[in-house]
C-alpha cells in the first residue's frame, strides 16, 4: 500500500502513524508546508518520502488524504489531478463535506472521491501531538461521492476498520448538520463563555483567577486553532445559523424557568438532557463470562519506567533506545514535554522510541506552556528537572492533574532553593517554575511517593551537594535504578535514598518490561473466573511495585512466578495465574506503597472472596485522578457488595460467602483504575456492566478492552 498526505497535522499525523503501526510495510510520503513536522515524521520512522511541493512523490498511491484545513483542501485538488489514476481514492478529513464534494464535482468530474472525518482531536494541534492511538475507537464518517465505485468504499471502509475505526456512511449534507449539533455549535459555546467571562472580569482578575474544573472542561475546545474554526464556521453557515438559533431558543427557556423560580421544570429539564446524553456516550458493556482466561498474553509496557527513560535519556549524553514504551496518552504528554524544550525524540507510534540526549543542561526554553495531560507523573517528575533549568516554564494538565496536590514536591524542592509556585494559589498545577541556585537537603516525606522522591532526587542533579530522601515506608524504586545504570551517584541506606551531583547521566538502551498494573487487572480477573489458567509473559516483579502478588497469595490465589530474569537491572518474569477460592485478608502498613494504583482491583477481587477484607494506609487513594474510595465503594455498594468507606481505605465483608453481584453503569469520573477494576468485576457480575467512559483507559492502556474481552 501507497498512501499520501496532504499536511501532516494533528490528523494527518496521527493517521500516519496508525497506518504505520498497522501496516508496516507500507510506502507512507507526505507533503507539509514547514519544515519541522516533516522532519520529524522521517527521523520517527513514520512516513518514507517527504516533500514541499506537489510533485511526483503521490503517482501511483493506493490513498491520498487531505488534512489541511476545509478550504486548503479544496486549493490542493487541481495541483494533485497530474498524479491521481483509476486506483487511487482521494479522500479528506476535514470537518465539513458538502463544500469540498461541490469542489471536487466541479473540478474532477467523476473523481473516486470519499469525503471523511474521524470524529477525534484534541484542542492542541500539529504533528508534535499527534499519536496512533487518537483514531482508536473514534467513529469515522465517510461521504461517497457520485465517481467513487463500490470496490473504492469497500476499500476505504476495510482500511478505517484496520485502525480500529467505526465507519459510518453518509450523505454529506446530512454529516454537515450532524456534525454542526455534535461539534461545530458546541465549541461556539465554548468560545463565547470565555468570551463573557472575560469581558464580565474585573481589574482585580478574580474570575481568571478562580475558574474552577467546571468551566475549565466546559471550554477546553476553546482552546482550538482560531483559523480553523474560523473558515469551520463560514464553511457549515447554514447548518450553523440554523443550530444556533435553536441553542439560543433553549438558553432563553432555561432563563424564563429561572426567572419564574419554576423548581421542578428545571429538574424536569436538567434530567432529560442528563439522561440523553447519558444514552448517547460511547459506552462499553461488559457481560458475565461464561469461561475462565486461559493461554498466554503479553501486557503493554510499563507506565513508570516509560515515563523515566523518556525524562533520564532526555538529560542524558548520547542516544537511548527505548523498546517496549508504553504508548498511552500519559507517556505521548512526557514526549511531548521534552520535545518542546528542544529535545530529538523519534517515535515510531508504537514500542520503539529514540531520544537524543541533550545533557544535563541542554534543554531549551519552551515557546508555551508544558502540557502534561493527565499524568500526574510528567508533572511532578519534571517540575525537578525544571526547579534546576536557566529558564522559566510553566506546567500544567488536564482537569483532573489541576486538582491533584502538588504542595508535596513544592515544599521540598522550595527548601532546595527553587522558585515554584501555583499560579492558582491552591498548590496545585498550573506550576510556574523559574531559575534559581539549588541546594542540596535532606528530606523527609510525610507519605511514601515514588513521585516525590523522583521530584527531589532529580532537582539533586542540579544542586550544589548531595540529597537526601527519607520515606516512611519504601516506594518504588525506579528512579534509583535508572539513574544509578545511566551513571548517577546515588545510593539507598534503608529508607533513605542519597543523590551526590556532579556525574554525567549516560545514555542506555532500555527495554521495557510489561507492567504489572496493567497484568493486574487480567490477574483478578483470572482468580475469580472458574476454568482460567493464564500466563502473562514478560512483566516487570519489582519488589517496589509487585506487592499485589503477595497480596493475591496471602488471598489463597494460586498465583506463580516462571522465567524471572534481569533485564537492565530490573526483575522481569511470566506470571501464572489460575481460578482460585479467595478469602479474606488485611492490607496496610509498608505493603501499600508497592499496590496503592492496585488497590481500587484489590477491592473488587475481594468481594468476590470469602471473609472480610480490610485495606488501610491507603488515604492516598483520595487525592489520585479520583477520590478512589469514595467511587470504589459508591460502585461497589451498587452493585450489591457490603462494603464499608474508611478514612484510609475500606472494609469489605463476605459474610461467610461471596456475594453474586450484579451489572450498573459504573460512575468511573474518567479515571482509568476506576474503570478498568469495575470491567473485571462485570466479568463476574449477572447482568451488564457498563463503562460510561471507556476512553479513559488509553492514558495507561489503549487496548485494556479489546485484550479484556477477546477470548483466549
Amino acid at each position: 500500500m501507497k498512501a499520501g498526505f496532504i499536511s501532516l497535522g494533528l490528523i494527518g499525523g496521527s493517521l500516519a502513524m496508525a497506518i504505520r503501526e498497522k501496516y508496516p510495510d507500507a510506502r507512507l510520503v507526505a507533503y507539509n508546508r514547514s519544515r519541522e513536522p516533516l522532519i520529524q515524521a522521517l527521523k520517527d520512522g513514520i512516513i518514507d518520502a517527504a516533500t514541499f511541493e506537489i510533485d511526483e512523490t503521490f503517482r501511483d498511491c493506493d490513498y491520498i488524504f487531505l488534512c489541511a484545513p476545509v478550504q486548503t483542501n479544496i486549493s490542493f485538488i487541481p495541483r494533485l489531478i497530474p498524479y491521481l489514476s483509476d486506483s487511487t481514492v482521494l479522500t479528506d478529513v476535514g470537518s465539513t463535506k458538502a463544500n469540498i464534494h461541490k469542489a471536487v464535482a466541479k473540478i474532477i468530474p467523476g473523481a473516486h472521491f470519499i469525503g471523511g472525518h474521524p470524529m477525534a482531536g484534541k484542542e492542541k494541534s500539529s504533528y508534535f501531538n499527534a499519536s496512533s492511538g487518537l483514531l482508536k475507537n473514534c467513529y469515522y464518517y465517510l461521504t461517497p461521492s457520485d465517481g467513487a465505485s463500490s470496490e473504492d468504499i469497500k476499500r476505504m471502509e476495510e482500511l478505517i476498520r484496520s485502525l480500529d475505526c467505526n465507519p459510518i456512511i453518509v450523505d454529506p449534507d446530512k454529516h454537515d448538520f450532524i456534525v454542526g449539533a455534535i461539534s461545530h455549535v458546541p465549541h461556539m459555546a465554548a468560545y463565547m463563555l470565555v468570551k463573557l467571562v472575560k469581558d464580565e472580569d474585573t481589574t482585580e482578575e478574580y474570575m481568571r483567577v478562580t475558574a474552577a474544573g467546571g468551566f475549565k472542561d466546559t471550554t477546553r475546545v476553546a482552546s482550538s486553532d482560531p483559523t480553523m474554526w474560523t473558515e469551520i464556521c463560514l464553511a457549515n453557515r447554514d447548518n450553523m445559523l440554523k443550530l444556533m438559533d435553536g441553542y439560543i431558543s433553549k438558553l432563553r427557556d432555561v432563563r424564563r424557568l429561572i426567572s419564574k423560580g419554576d423548581k421542578d421544570a428545571l429538574h424536569a429539564l436538567f434530567s432529560e438532557a442528563r439522561d440523553y446524553r447519558n444514552s448517547i456516550i460511547n459506552t462499553v458493556k461488559i457481560r458475565r463470562r461464561s469461561k475462565g482466561l486461559t493461554g498466554r498474553m503479553q501486557v503493554p509496557g510499563d507506565k513508570s519506567i516509560s515515563h523515566r527513560a523518556v525524562m533520564f535519556g532526555a538529560i542524558a549524553e548520547g542516544i537511548t533506545h527505548i523498546s517496549g514504551f508504553l504508548n498511552g496518552a500519559d507517556c505521548i504528554s512526557t514526549i511531548n514535554c521534552f520535545r518542546a524544550m528542544g529535545v530529538n525524540i523519534e517515535h515510531d507510534g508504537g514500542t520503539k522510541v529514540t531520544v537524543h540526549g541533550v545533557g544535563l543542561h541542554g534543554l531549551k526554553k519552551p515557546e508555551g506552556v508544558l502540557d502534561c495531560g493527565n499524568s500526574g507523573t510528567t508533572t511532578r517528575l519534571i517540575s525537578g528537572i525544571l526547579a534546576g533549568q536557566d529558564f522559566a516554564s510553566t506546567v500544567t494538565g488536564d482537569a483532573s492533574v489541576r486538582r491533584r496536590p502538588m504542595k508535596r514536591i513544592m515544599t521540598p524542592l522550595k527548601e532546595m532553593g527553587a522558585d515554584i509556585a501555583s499560579a492558582d494559589g491552591n498548590d496545585c498545577a498550573p506550576l510556574i517554575i523559574k531559575p534559581s541556585s539549588l541546594h542540596g537537603i535532606s528530606f523527609k516525606t510525610e507519605v511514601a511517593s515514588a513521585q516525590v522522591k523522583s521530584a527531589i532526587l532529580l532537582a539533586g542533579l542540579y544542586a550544589g551537594g548531595e540529597t537526601t530522601v527519607t520515606e516512611p515506608a519504601r516506594s518504588r524504586d525506579y528512579t534509583e535504578l535508572m539513574l544509578s545504570a545511566m551513571g548517577a551517584d546515588i545510593e539507598r541506606d534503608g529508607l533513605s535514598v542519597t543523590l551526590r551531583p556532579g556525574n554525567t547521566l549516560r545514555a542506555k538502551d532500555i527495554m521495557v518490561p510489561g507492567d504489572i498494573s496493567s497484568a493486574a487487572y487480567f490477574i483478578g480477573a483470572a482468580l475469580i473466573l472458574k476454568g482460567s489458567d493464564l500466563l502473562i509473559e514478560n512483566t516487570g516483579i519489582n519488589p517496589t511495585r509487585a506487592g499485589i502478588i503477595e497480596v493475591f497469595q496471602r488471598m489463597g490465589g494460586d498465583v506463580s512466578l516462571e522465567n524471572e530474569k534481569l533485564t537492565a537491572g530490573e526483575r522481569v518474569a511470566d506470571i501464572r495465574v489460575r481460578s482460585s477460592l479467595l478469602h479474606g485478608t488485611e492490607i496496610s502498613g509498608d505493603i501499600i506503597p508497592t499496590l496503592i494504583d492496585e488497590l481500587p482491583l484489590i477491592a473488587v477481587v475481594a468481594a468476590f472472596a470469602e471473609g472480610t477484607t480490610v485495606i488501610k494506609d491507603a488515604a492516598e487513594l483520595k487525592v489520585k485522578e479520583s477520590d478512589r474510595i469514595a467511587l470504589v465503594t459508591k460502585n461497589l455498594k451498587a452493585m450489591g457488595a457490603d462494603i464499608e468507606a474508611t478514612e484510609d481505605g475500606f472494609i469489605i465483608n463476605g459474610e461467610g460467602s461471596p456475594r453474586q453481584l450484579h451489572g450498573i453503569a459504573v460512575d468511573d469520573c474518567m479515571d482509568h483504575r476506576i474503570a478498568m477494576s469495575f470491567a473485571v468485576a462485570g466479568l463476574a457480575a449477572d447482568g451488564d456492566t457498563e463503562i460510561i467512559h471507556p476512553e479513559c483507559v488509553s492514558i495507561s492502556y489503549p487496548g485494556f478492552f479489546k485484550d479484556l474481552l477477546t477470548d483466549n
